[in-house]
């Protein structure tokens, strides 16, 4: 579910962002001067209401806001800020499924190893007794890799 949200904030930011290039493209074409939308003036047209939970955050933030992230973050053209955050989200949910690949895939190969290891034990035959051991040793090495039942 974090990965389907994540990935649709971010297409939504990279759609929003490119949208916002064209205005400034045709605003710019249409004026013949160069003209970009900063985050500051789109930030000023947003009703006071809306940002009231972002007050608690920027008390906490306090001087490190007003000296630091606010004067920069505020003169960035809104497009490319929009395409930053679109880029992160999706990175971010790429990060997390090849993470979950990962992780599934070792649990696989633990589950095997399992598998191998009751078959073997099964067996009396000397040279699979020491592959059992072999595999034993191999288990005890990722223990925190073993499924509980």
């Amino acid at each position: 579910m974090a990965r389907l949200l994540s990935r649709f904030i971010g297409l939504i930011s990279l759609t929003a962002a490119l949208t916002y290039f064209i205005y400034d493209g045709a605003r710019s074409f249409m004026n013949q001067t160069v003209q970009i939308s900063s985050v500051g003036s789109i930030w000023e047209n947003i009703p006071k209401s809306w940002l009231a939970w972002l007050q608690t955050v920027i008390e906490r933030l306090g001087d490190v806001w007003h000296g630091d992230i606010q004067p920069y973050f505020l003169k960035q053209p809104v497009w490319l800020m929009l395409a930053i955050v679109g880029a992160v989200l999706i990175w971010a949910k790429e990060e997390v499924s090849a993470r979950a690949r990962r992780r599934e895939a070792l649990h696989n190969r633990v589950g095997d190893l399992e598998k191998t290891v009751a078959e073997l034990k099964n067996a009396v035959d000397p040279p699979l007794q020491k592959r059992l051991k072999a595999i034993e040793r191999k288990l005890e090495q990722m223990p925190q890799m073993r499924r509980v039942a």
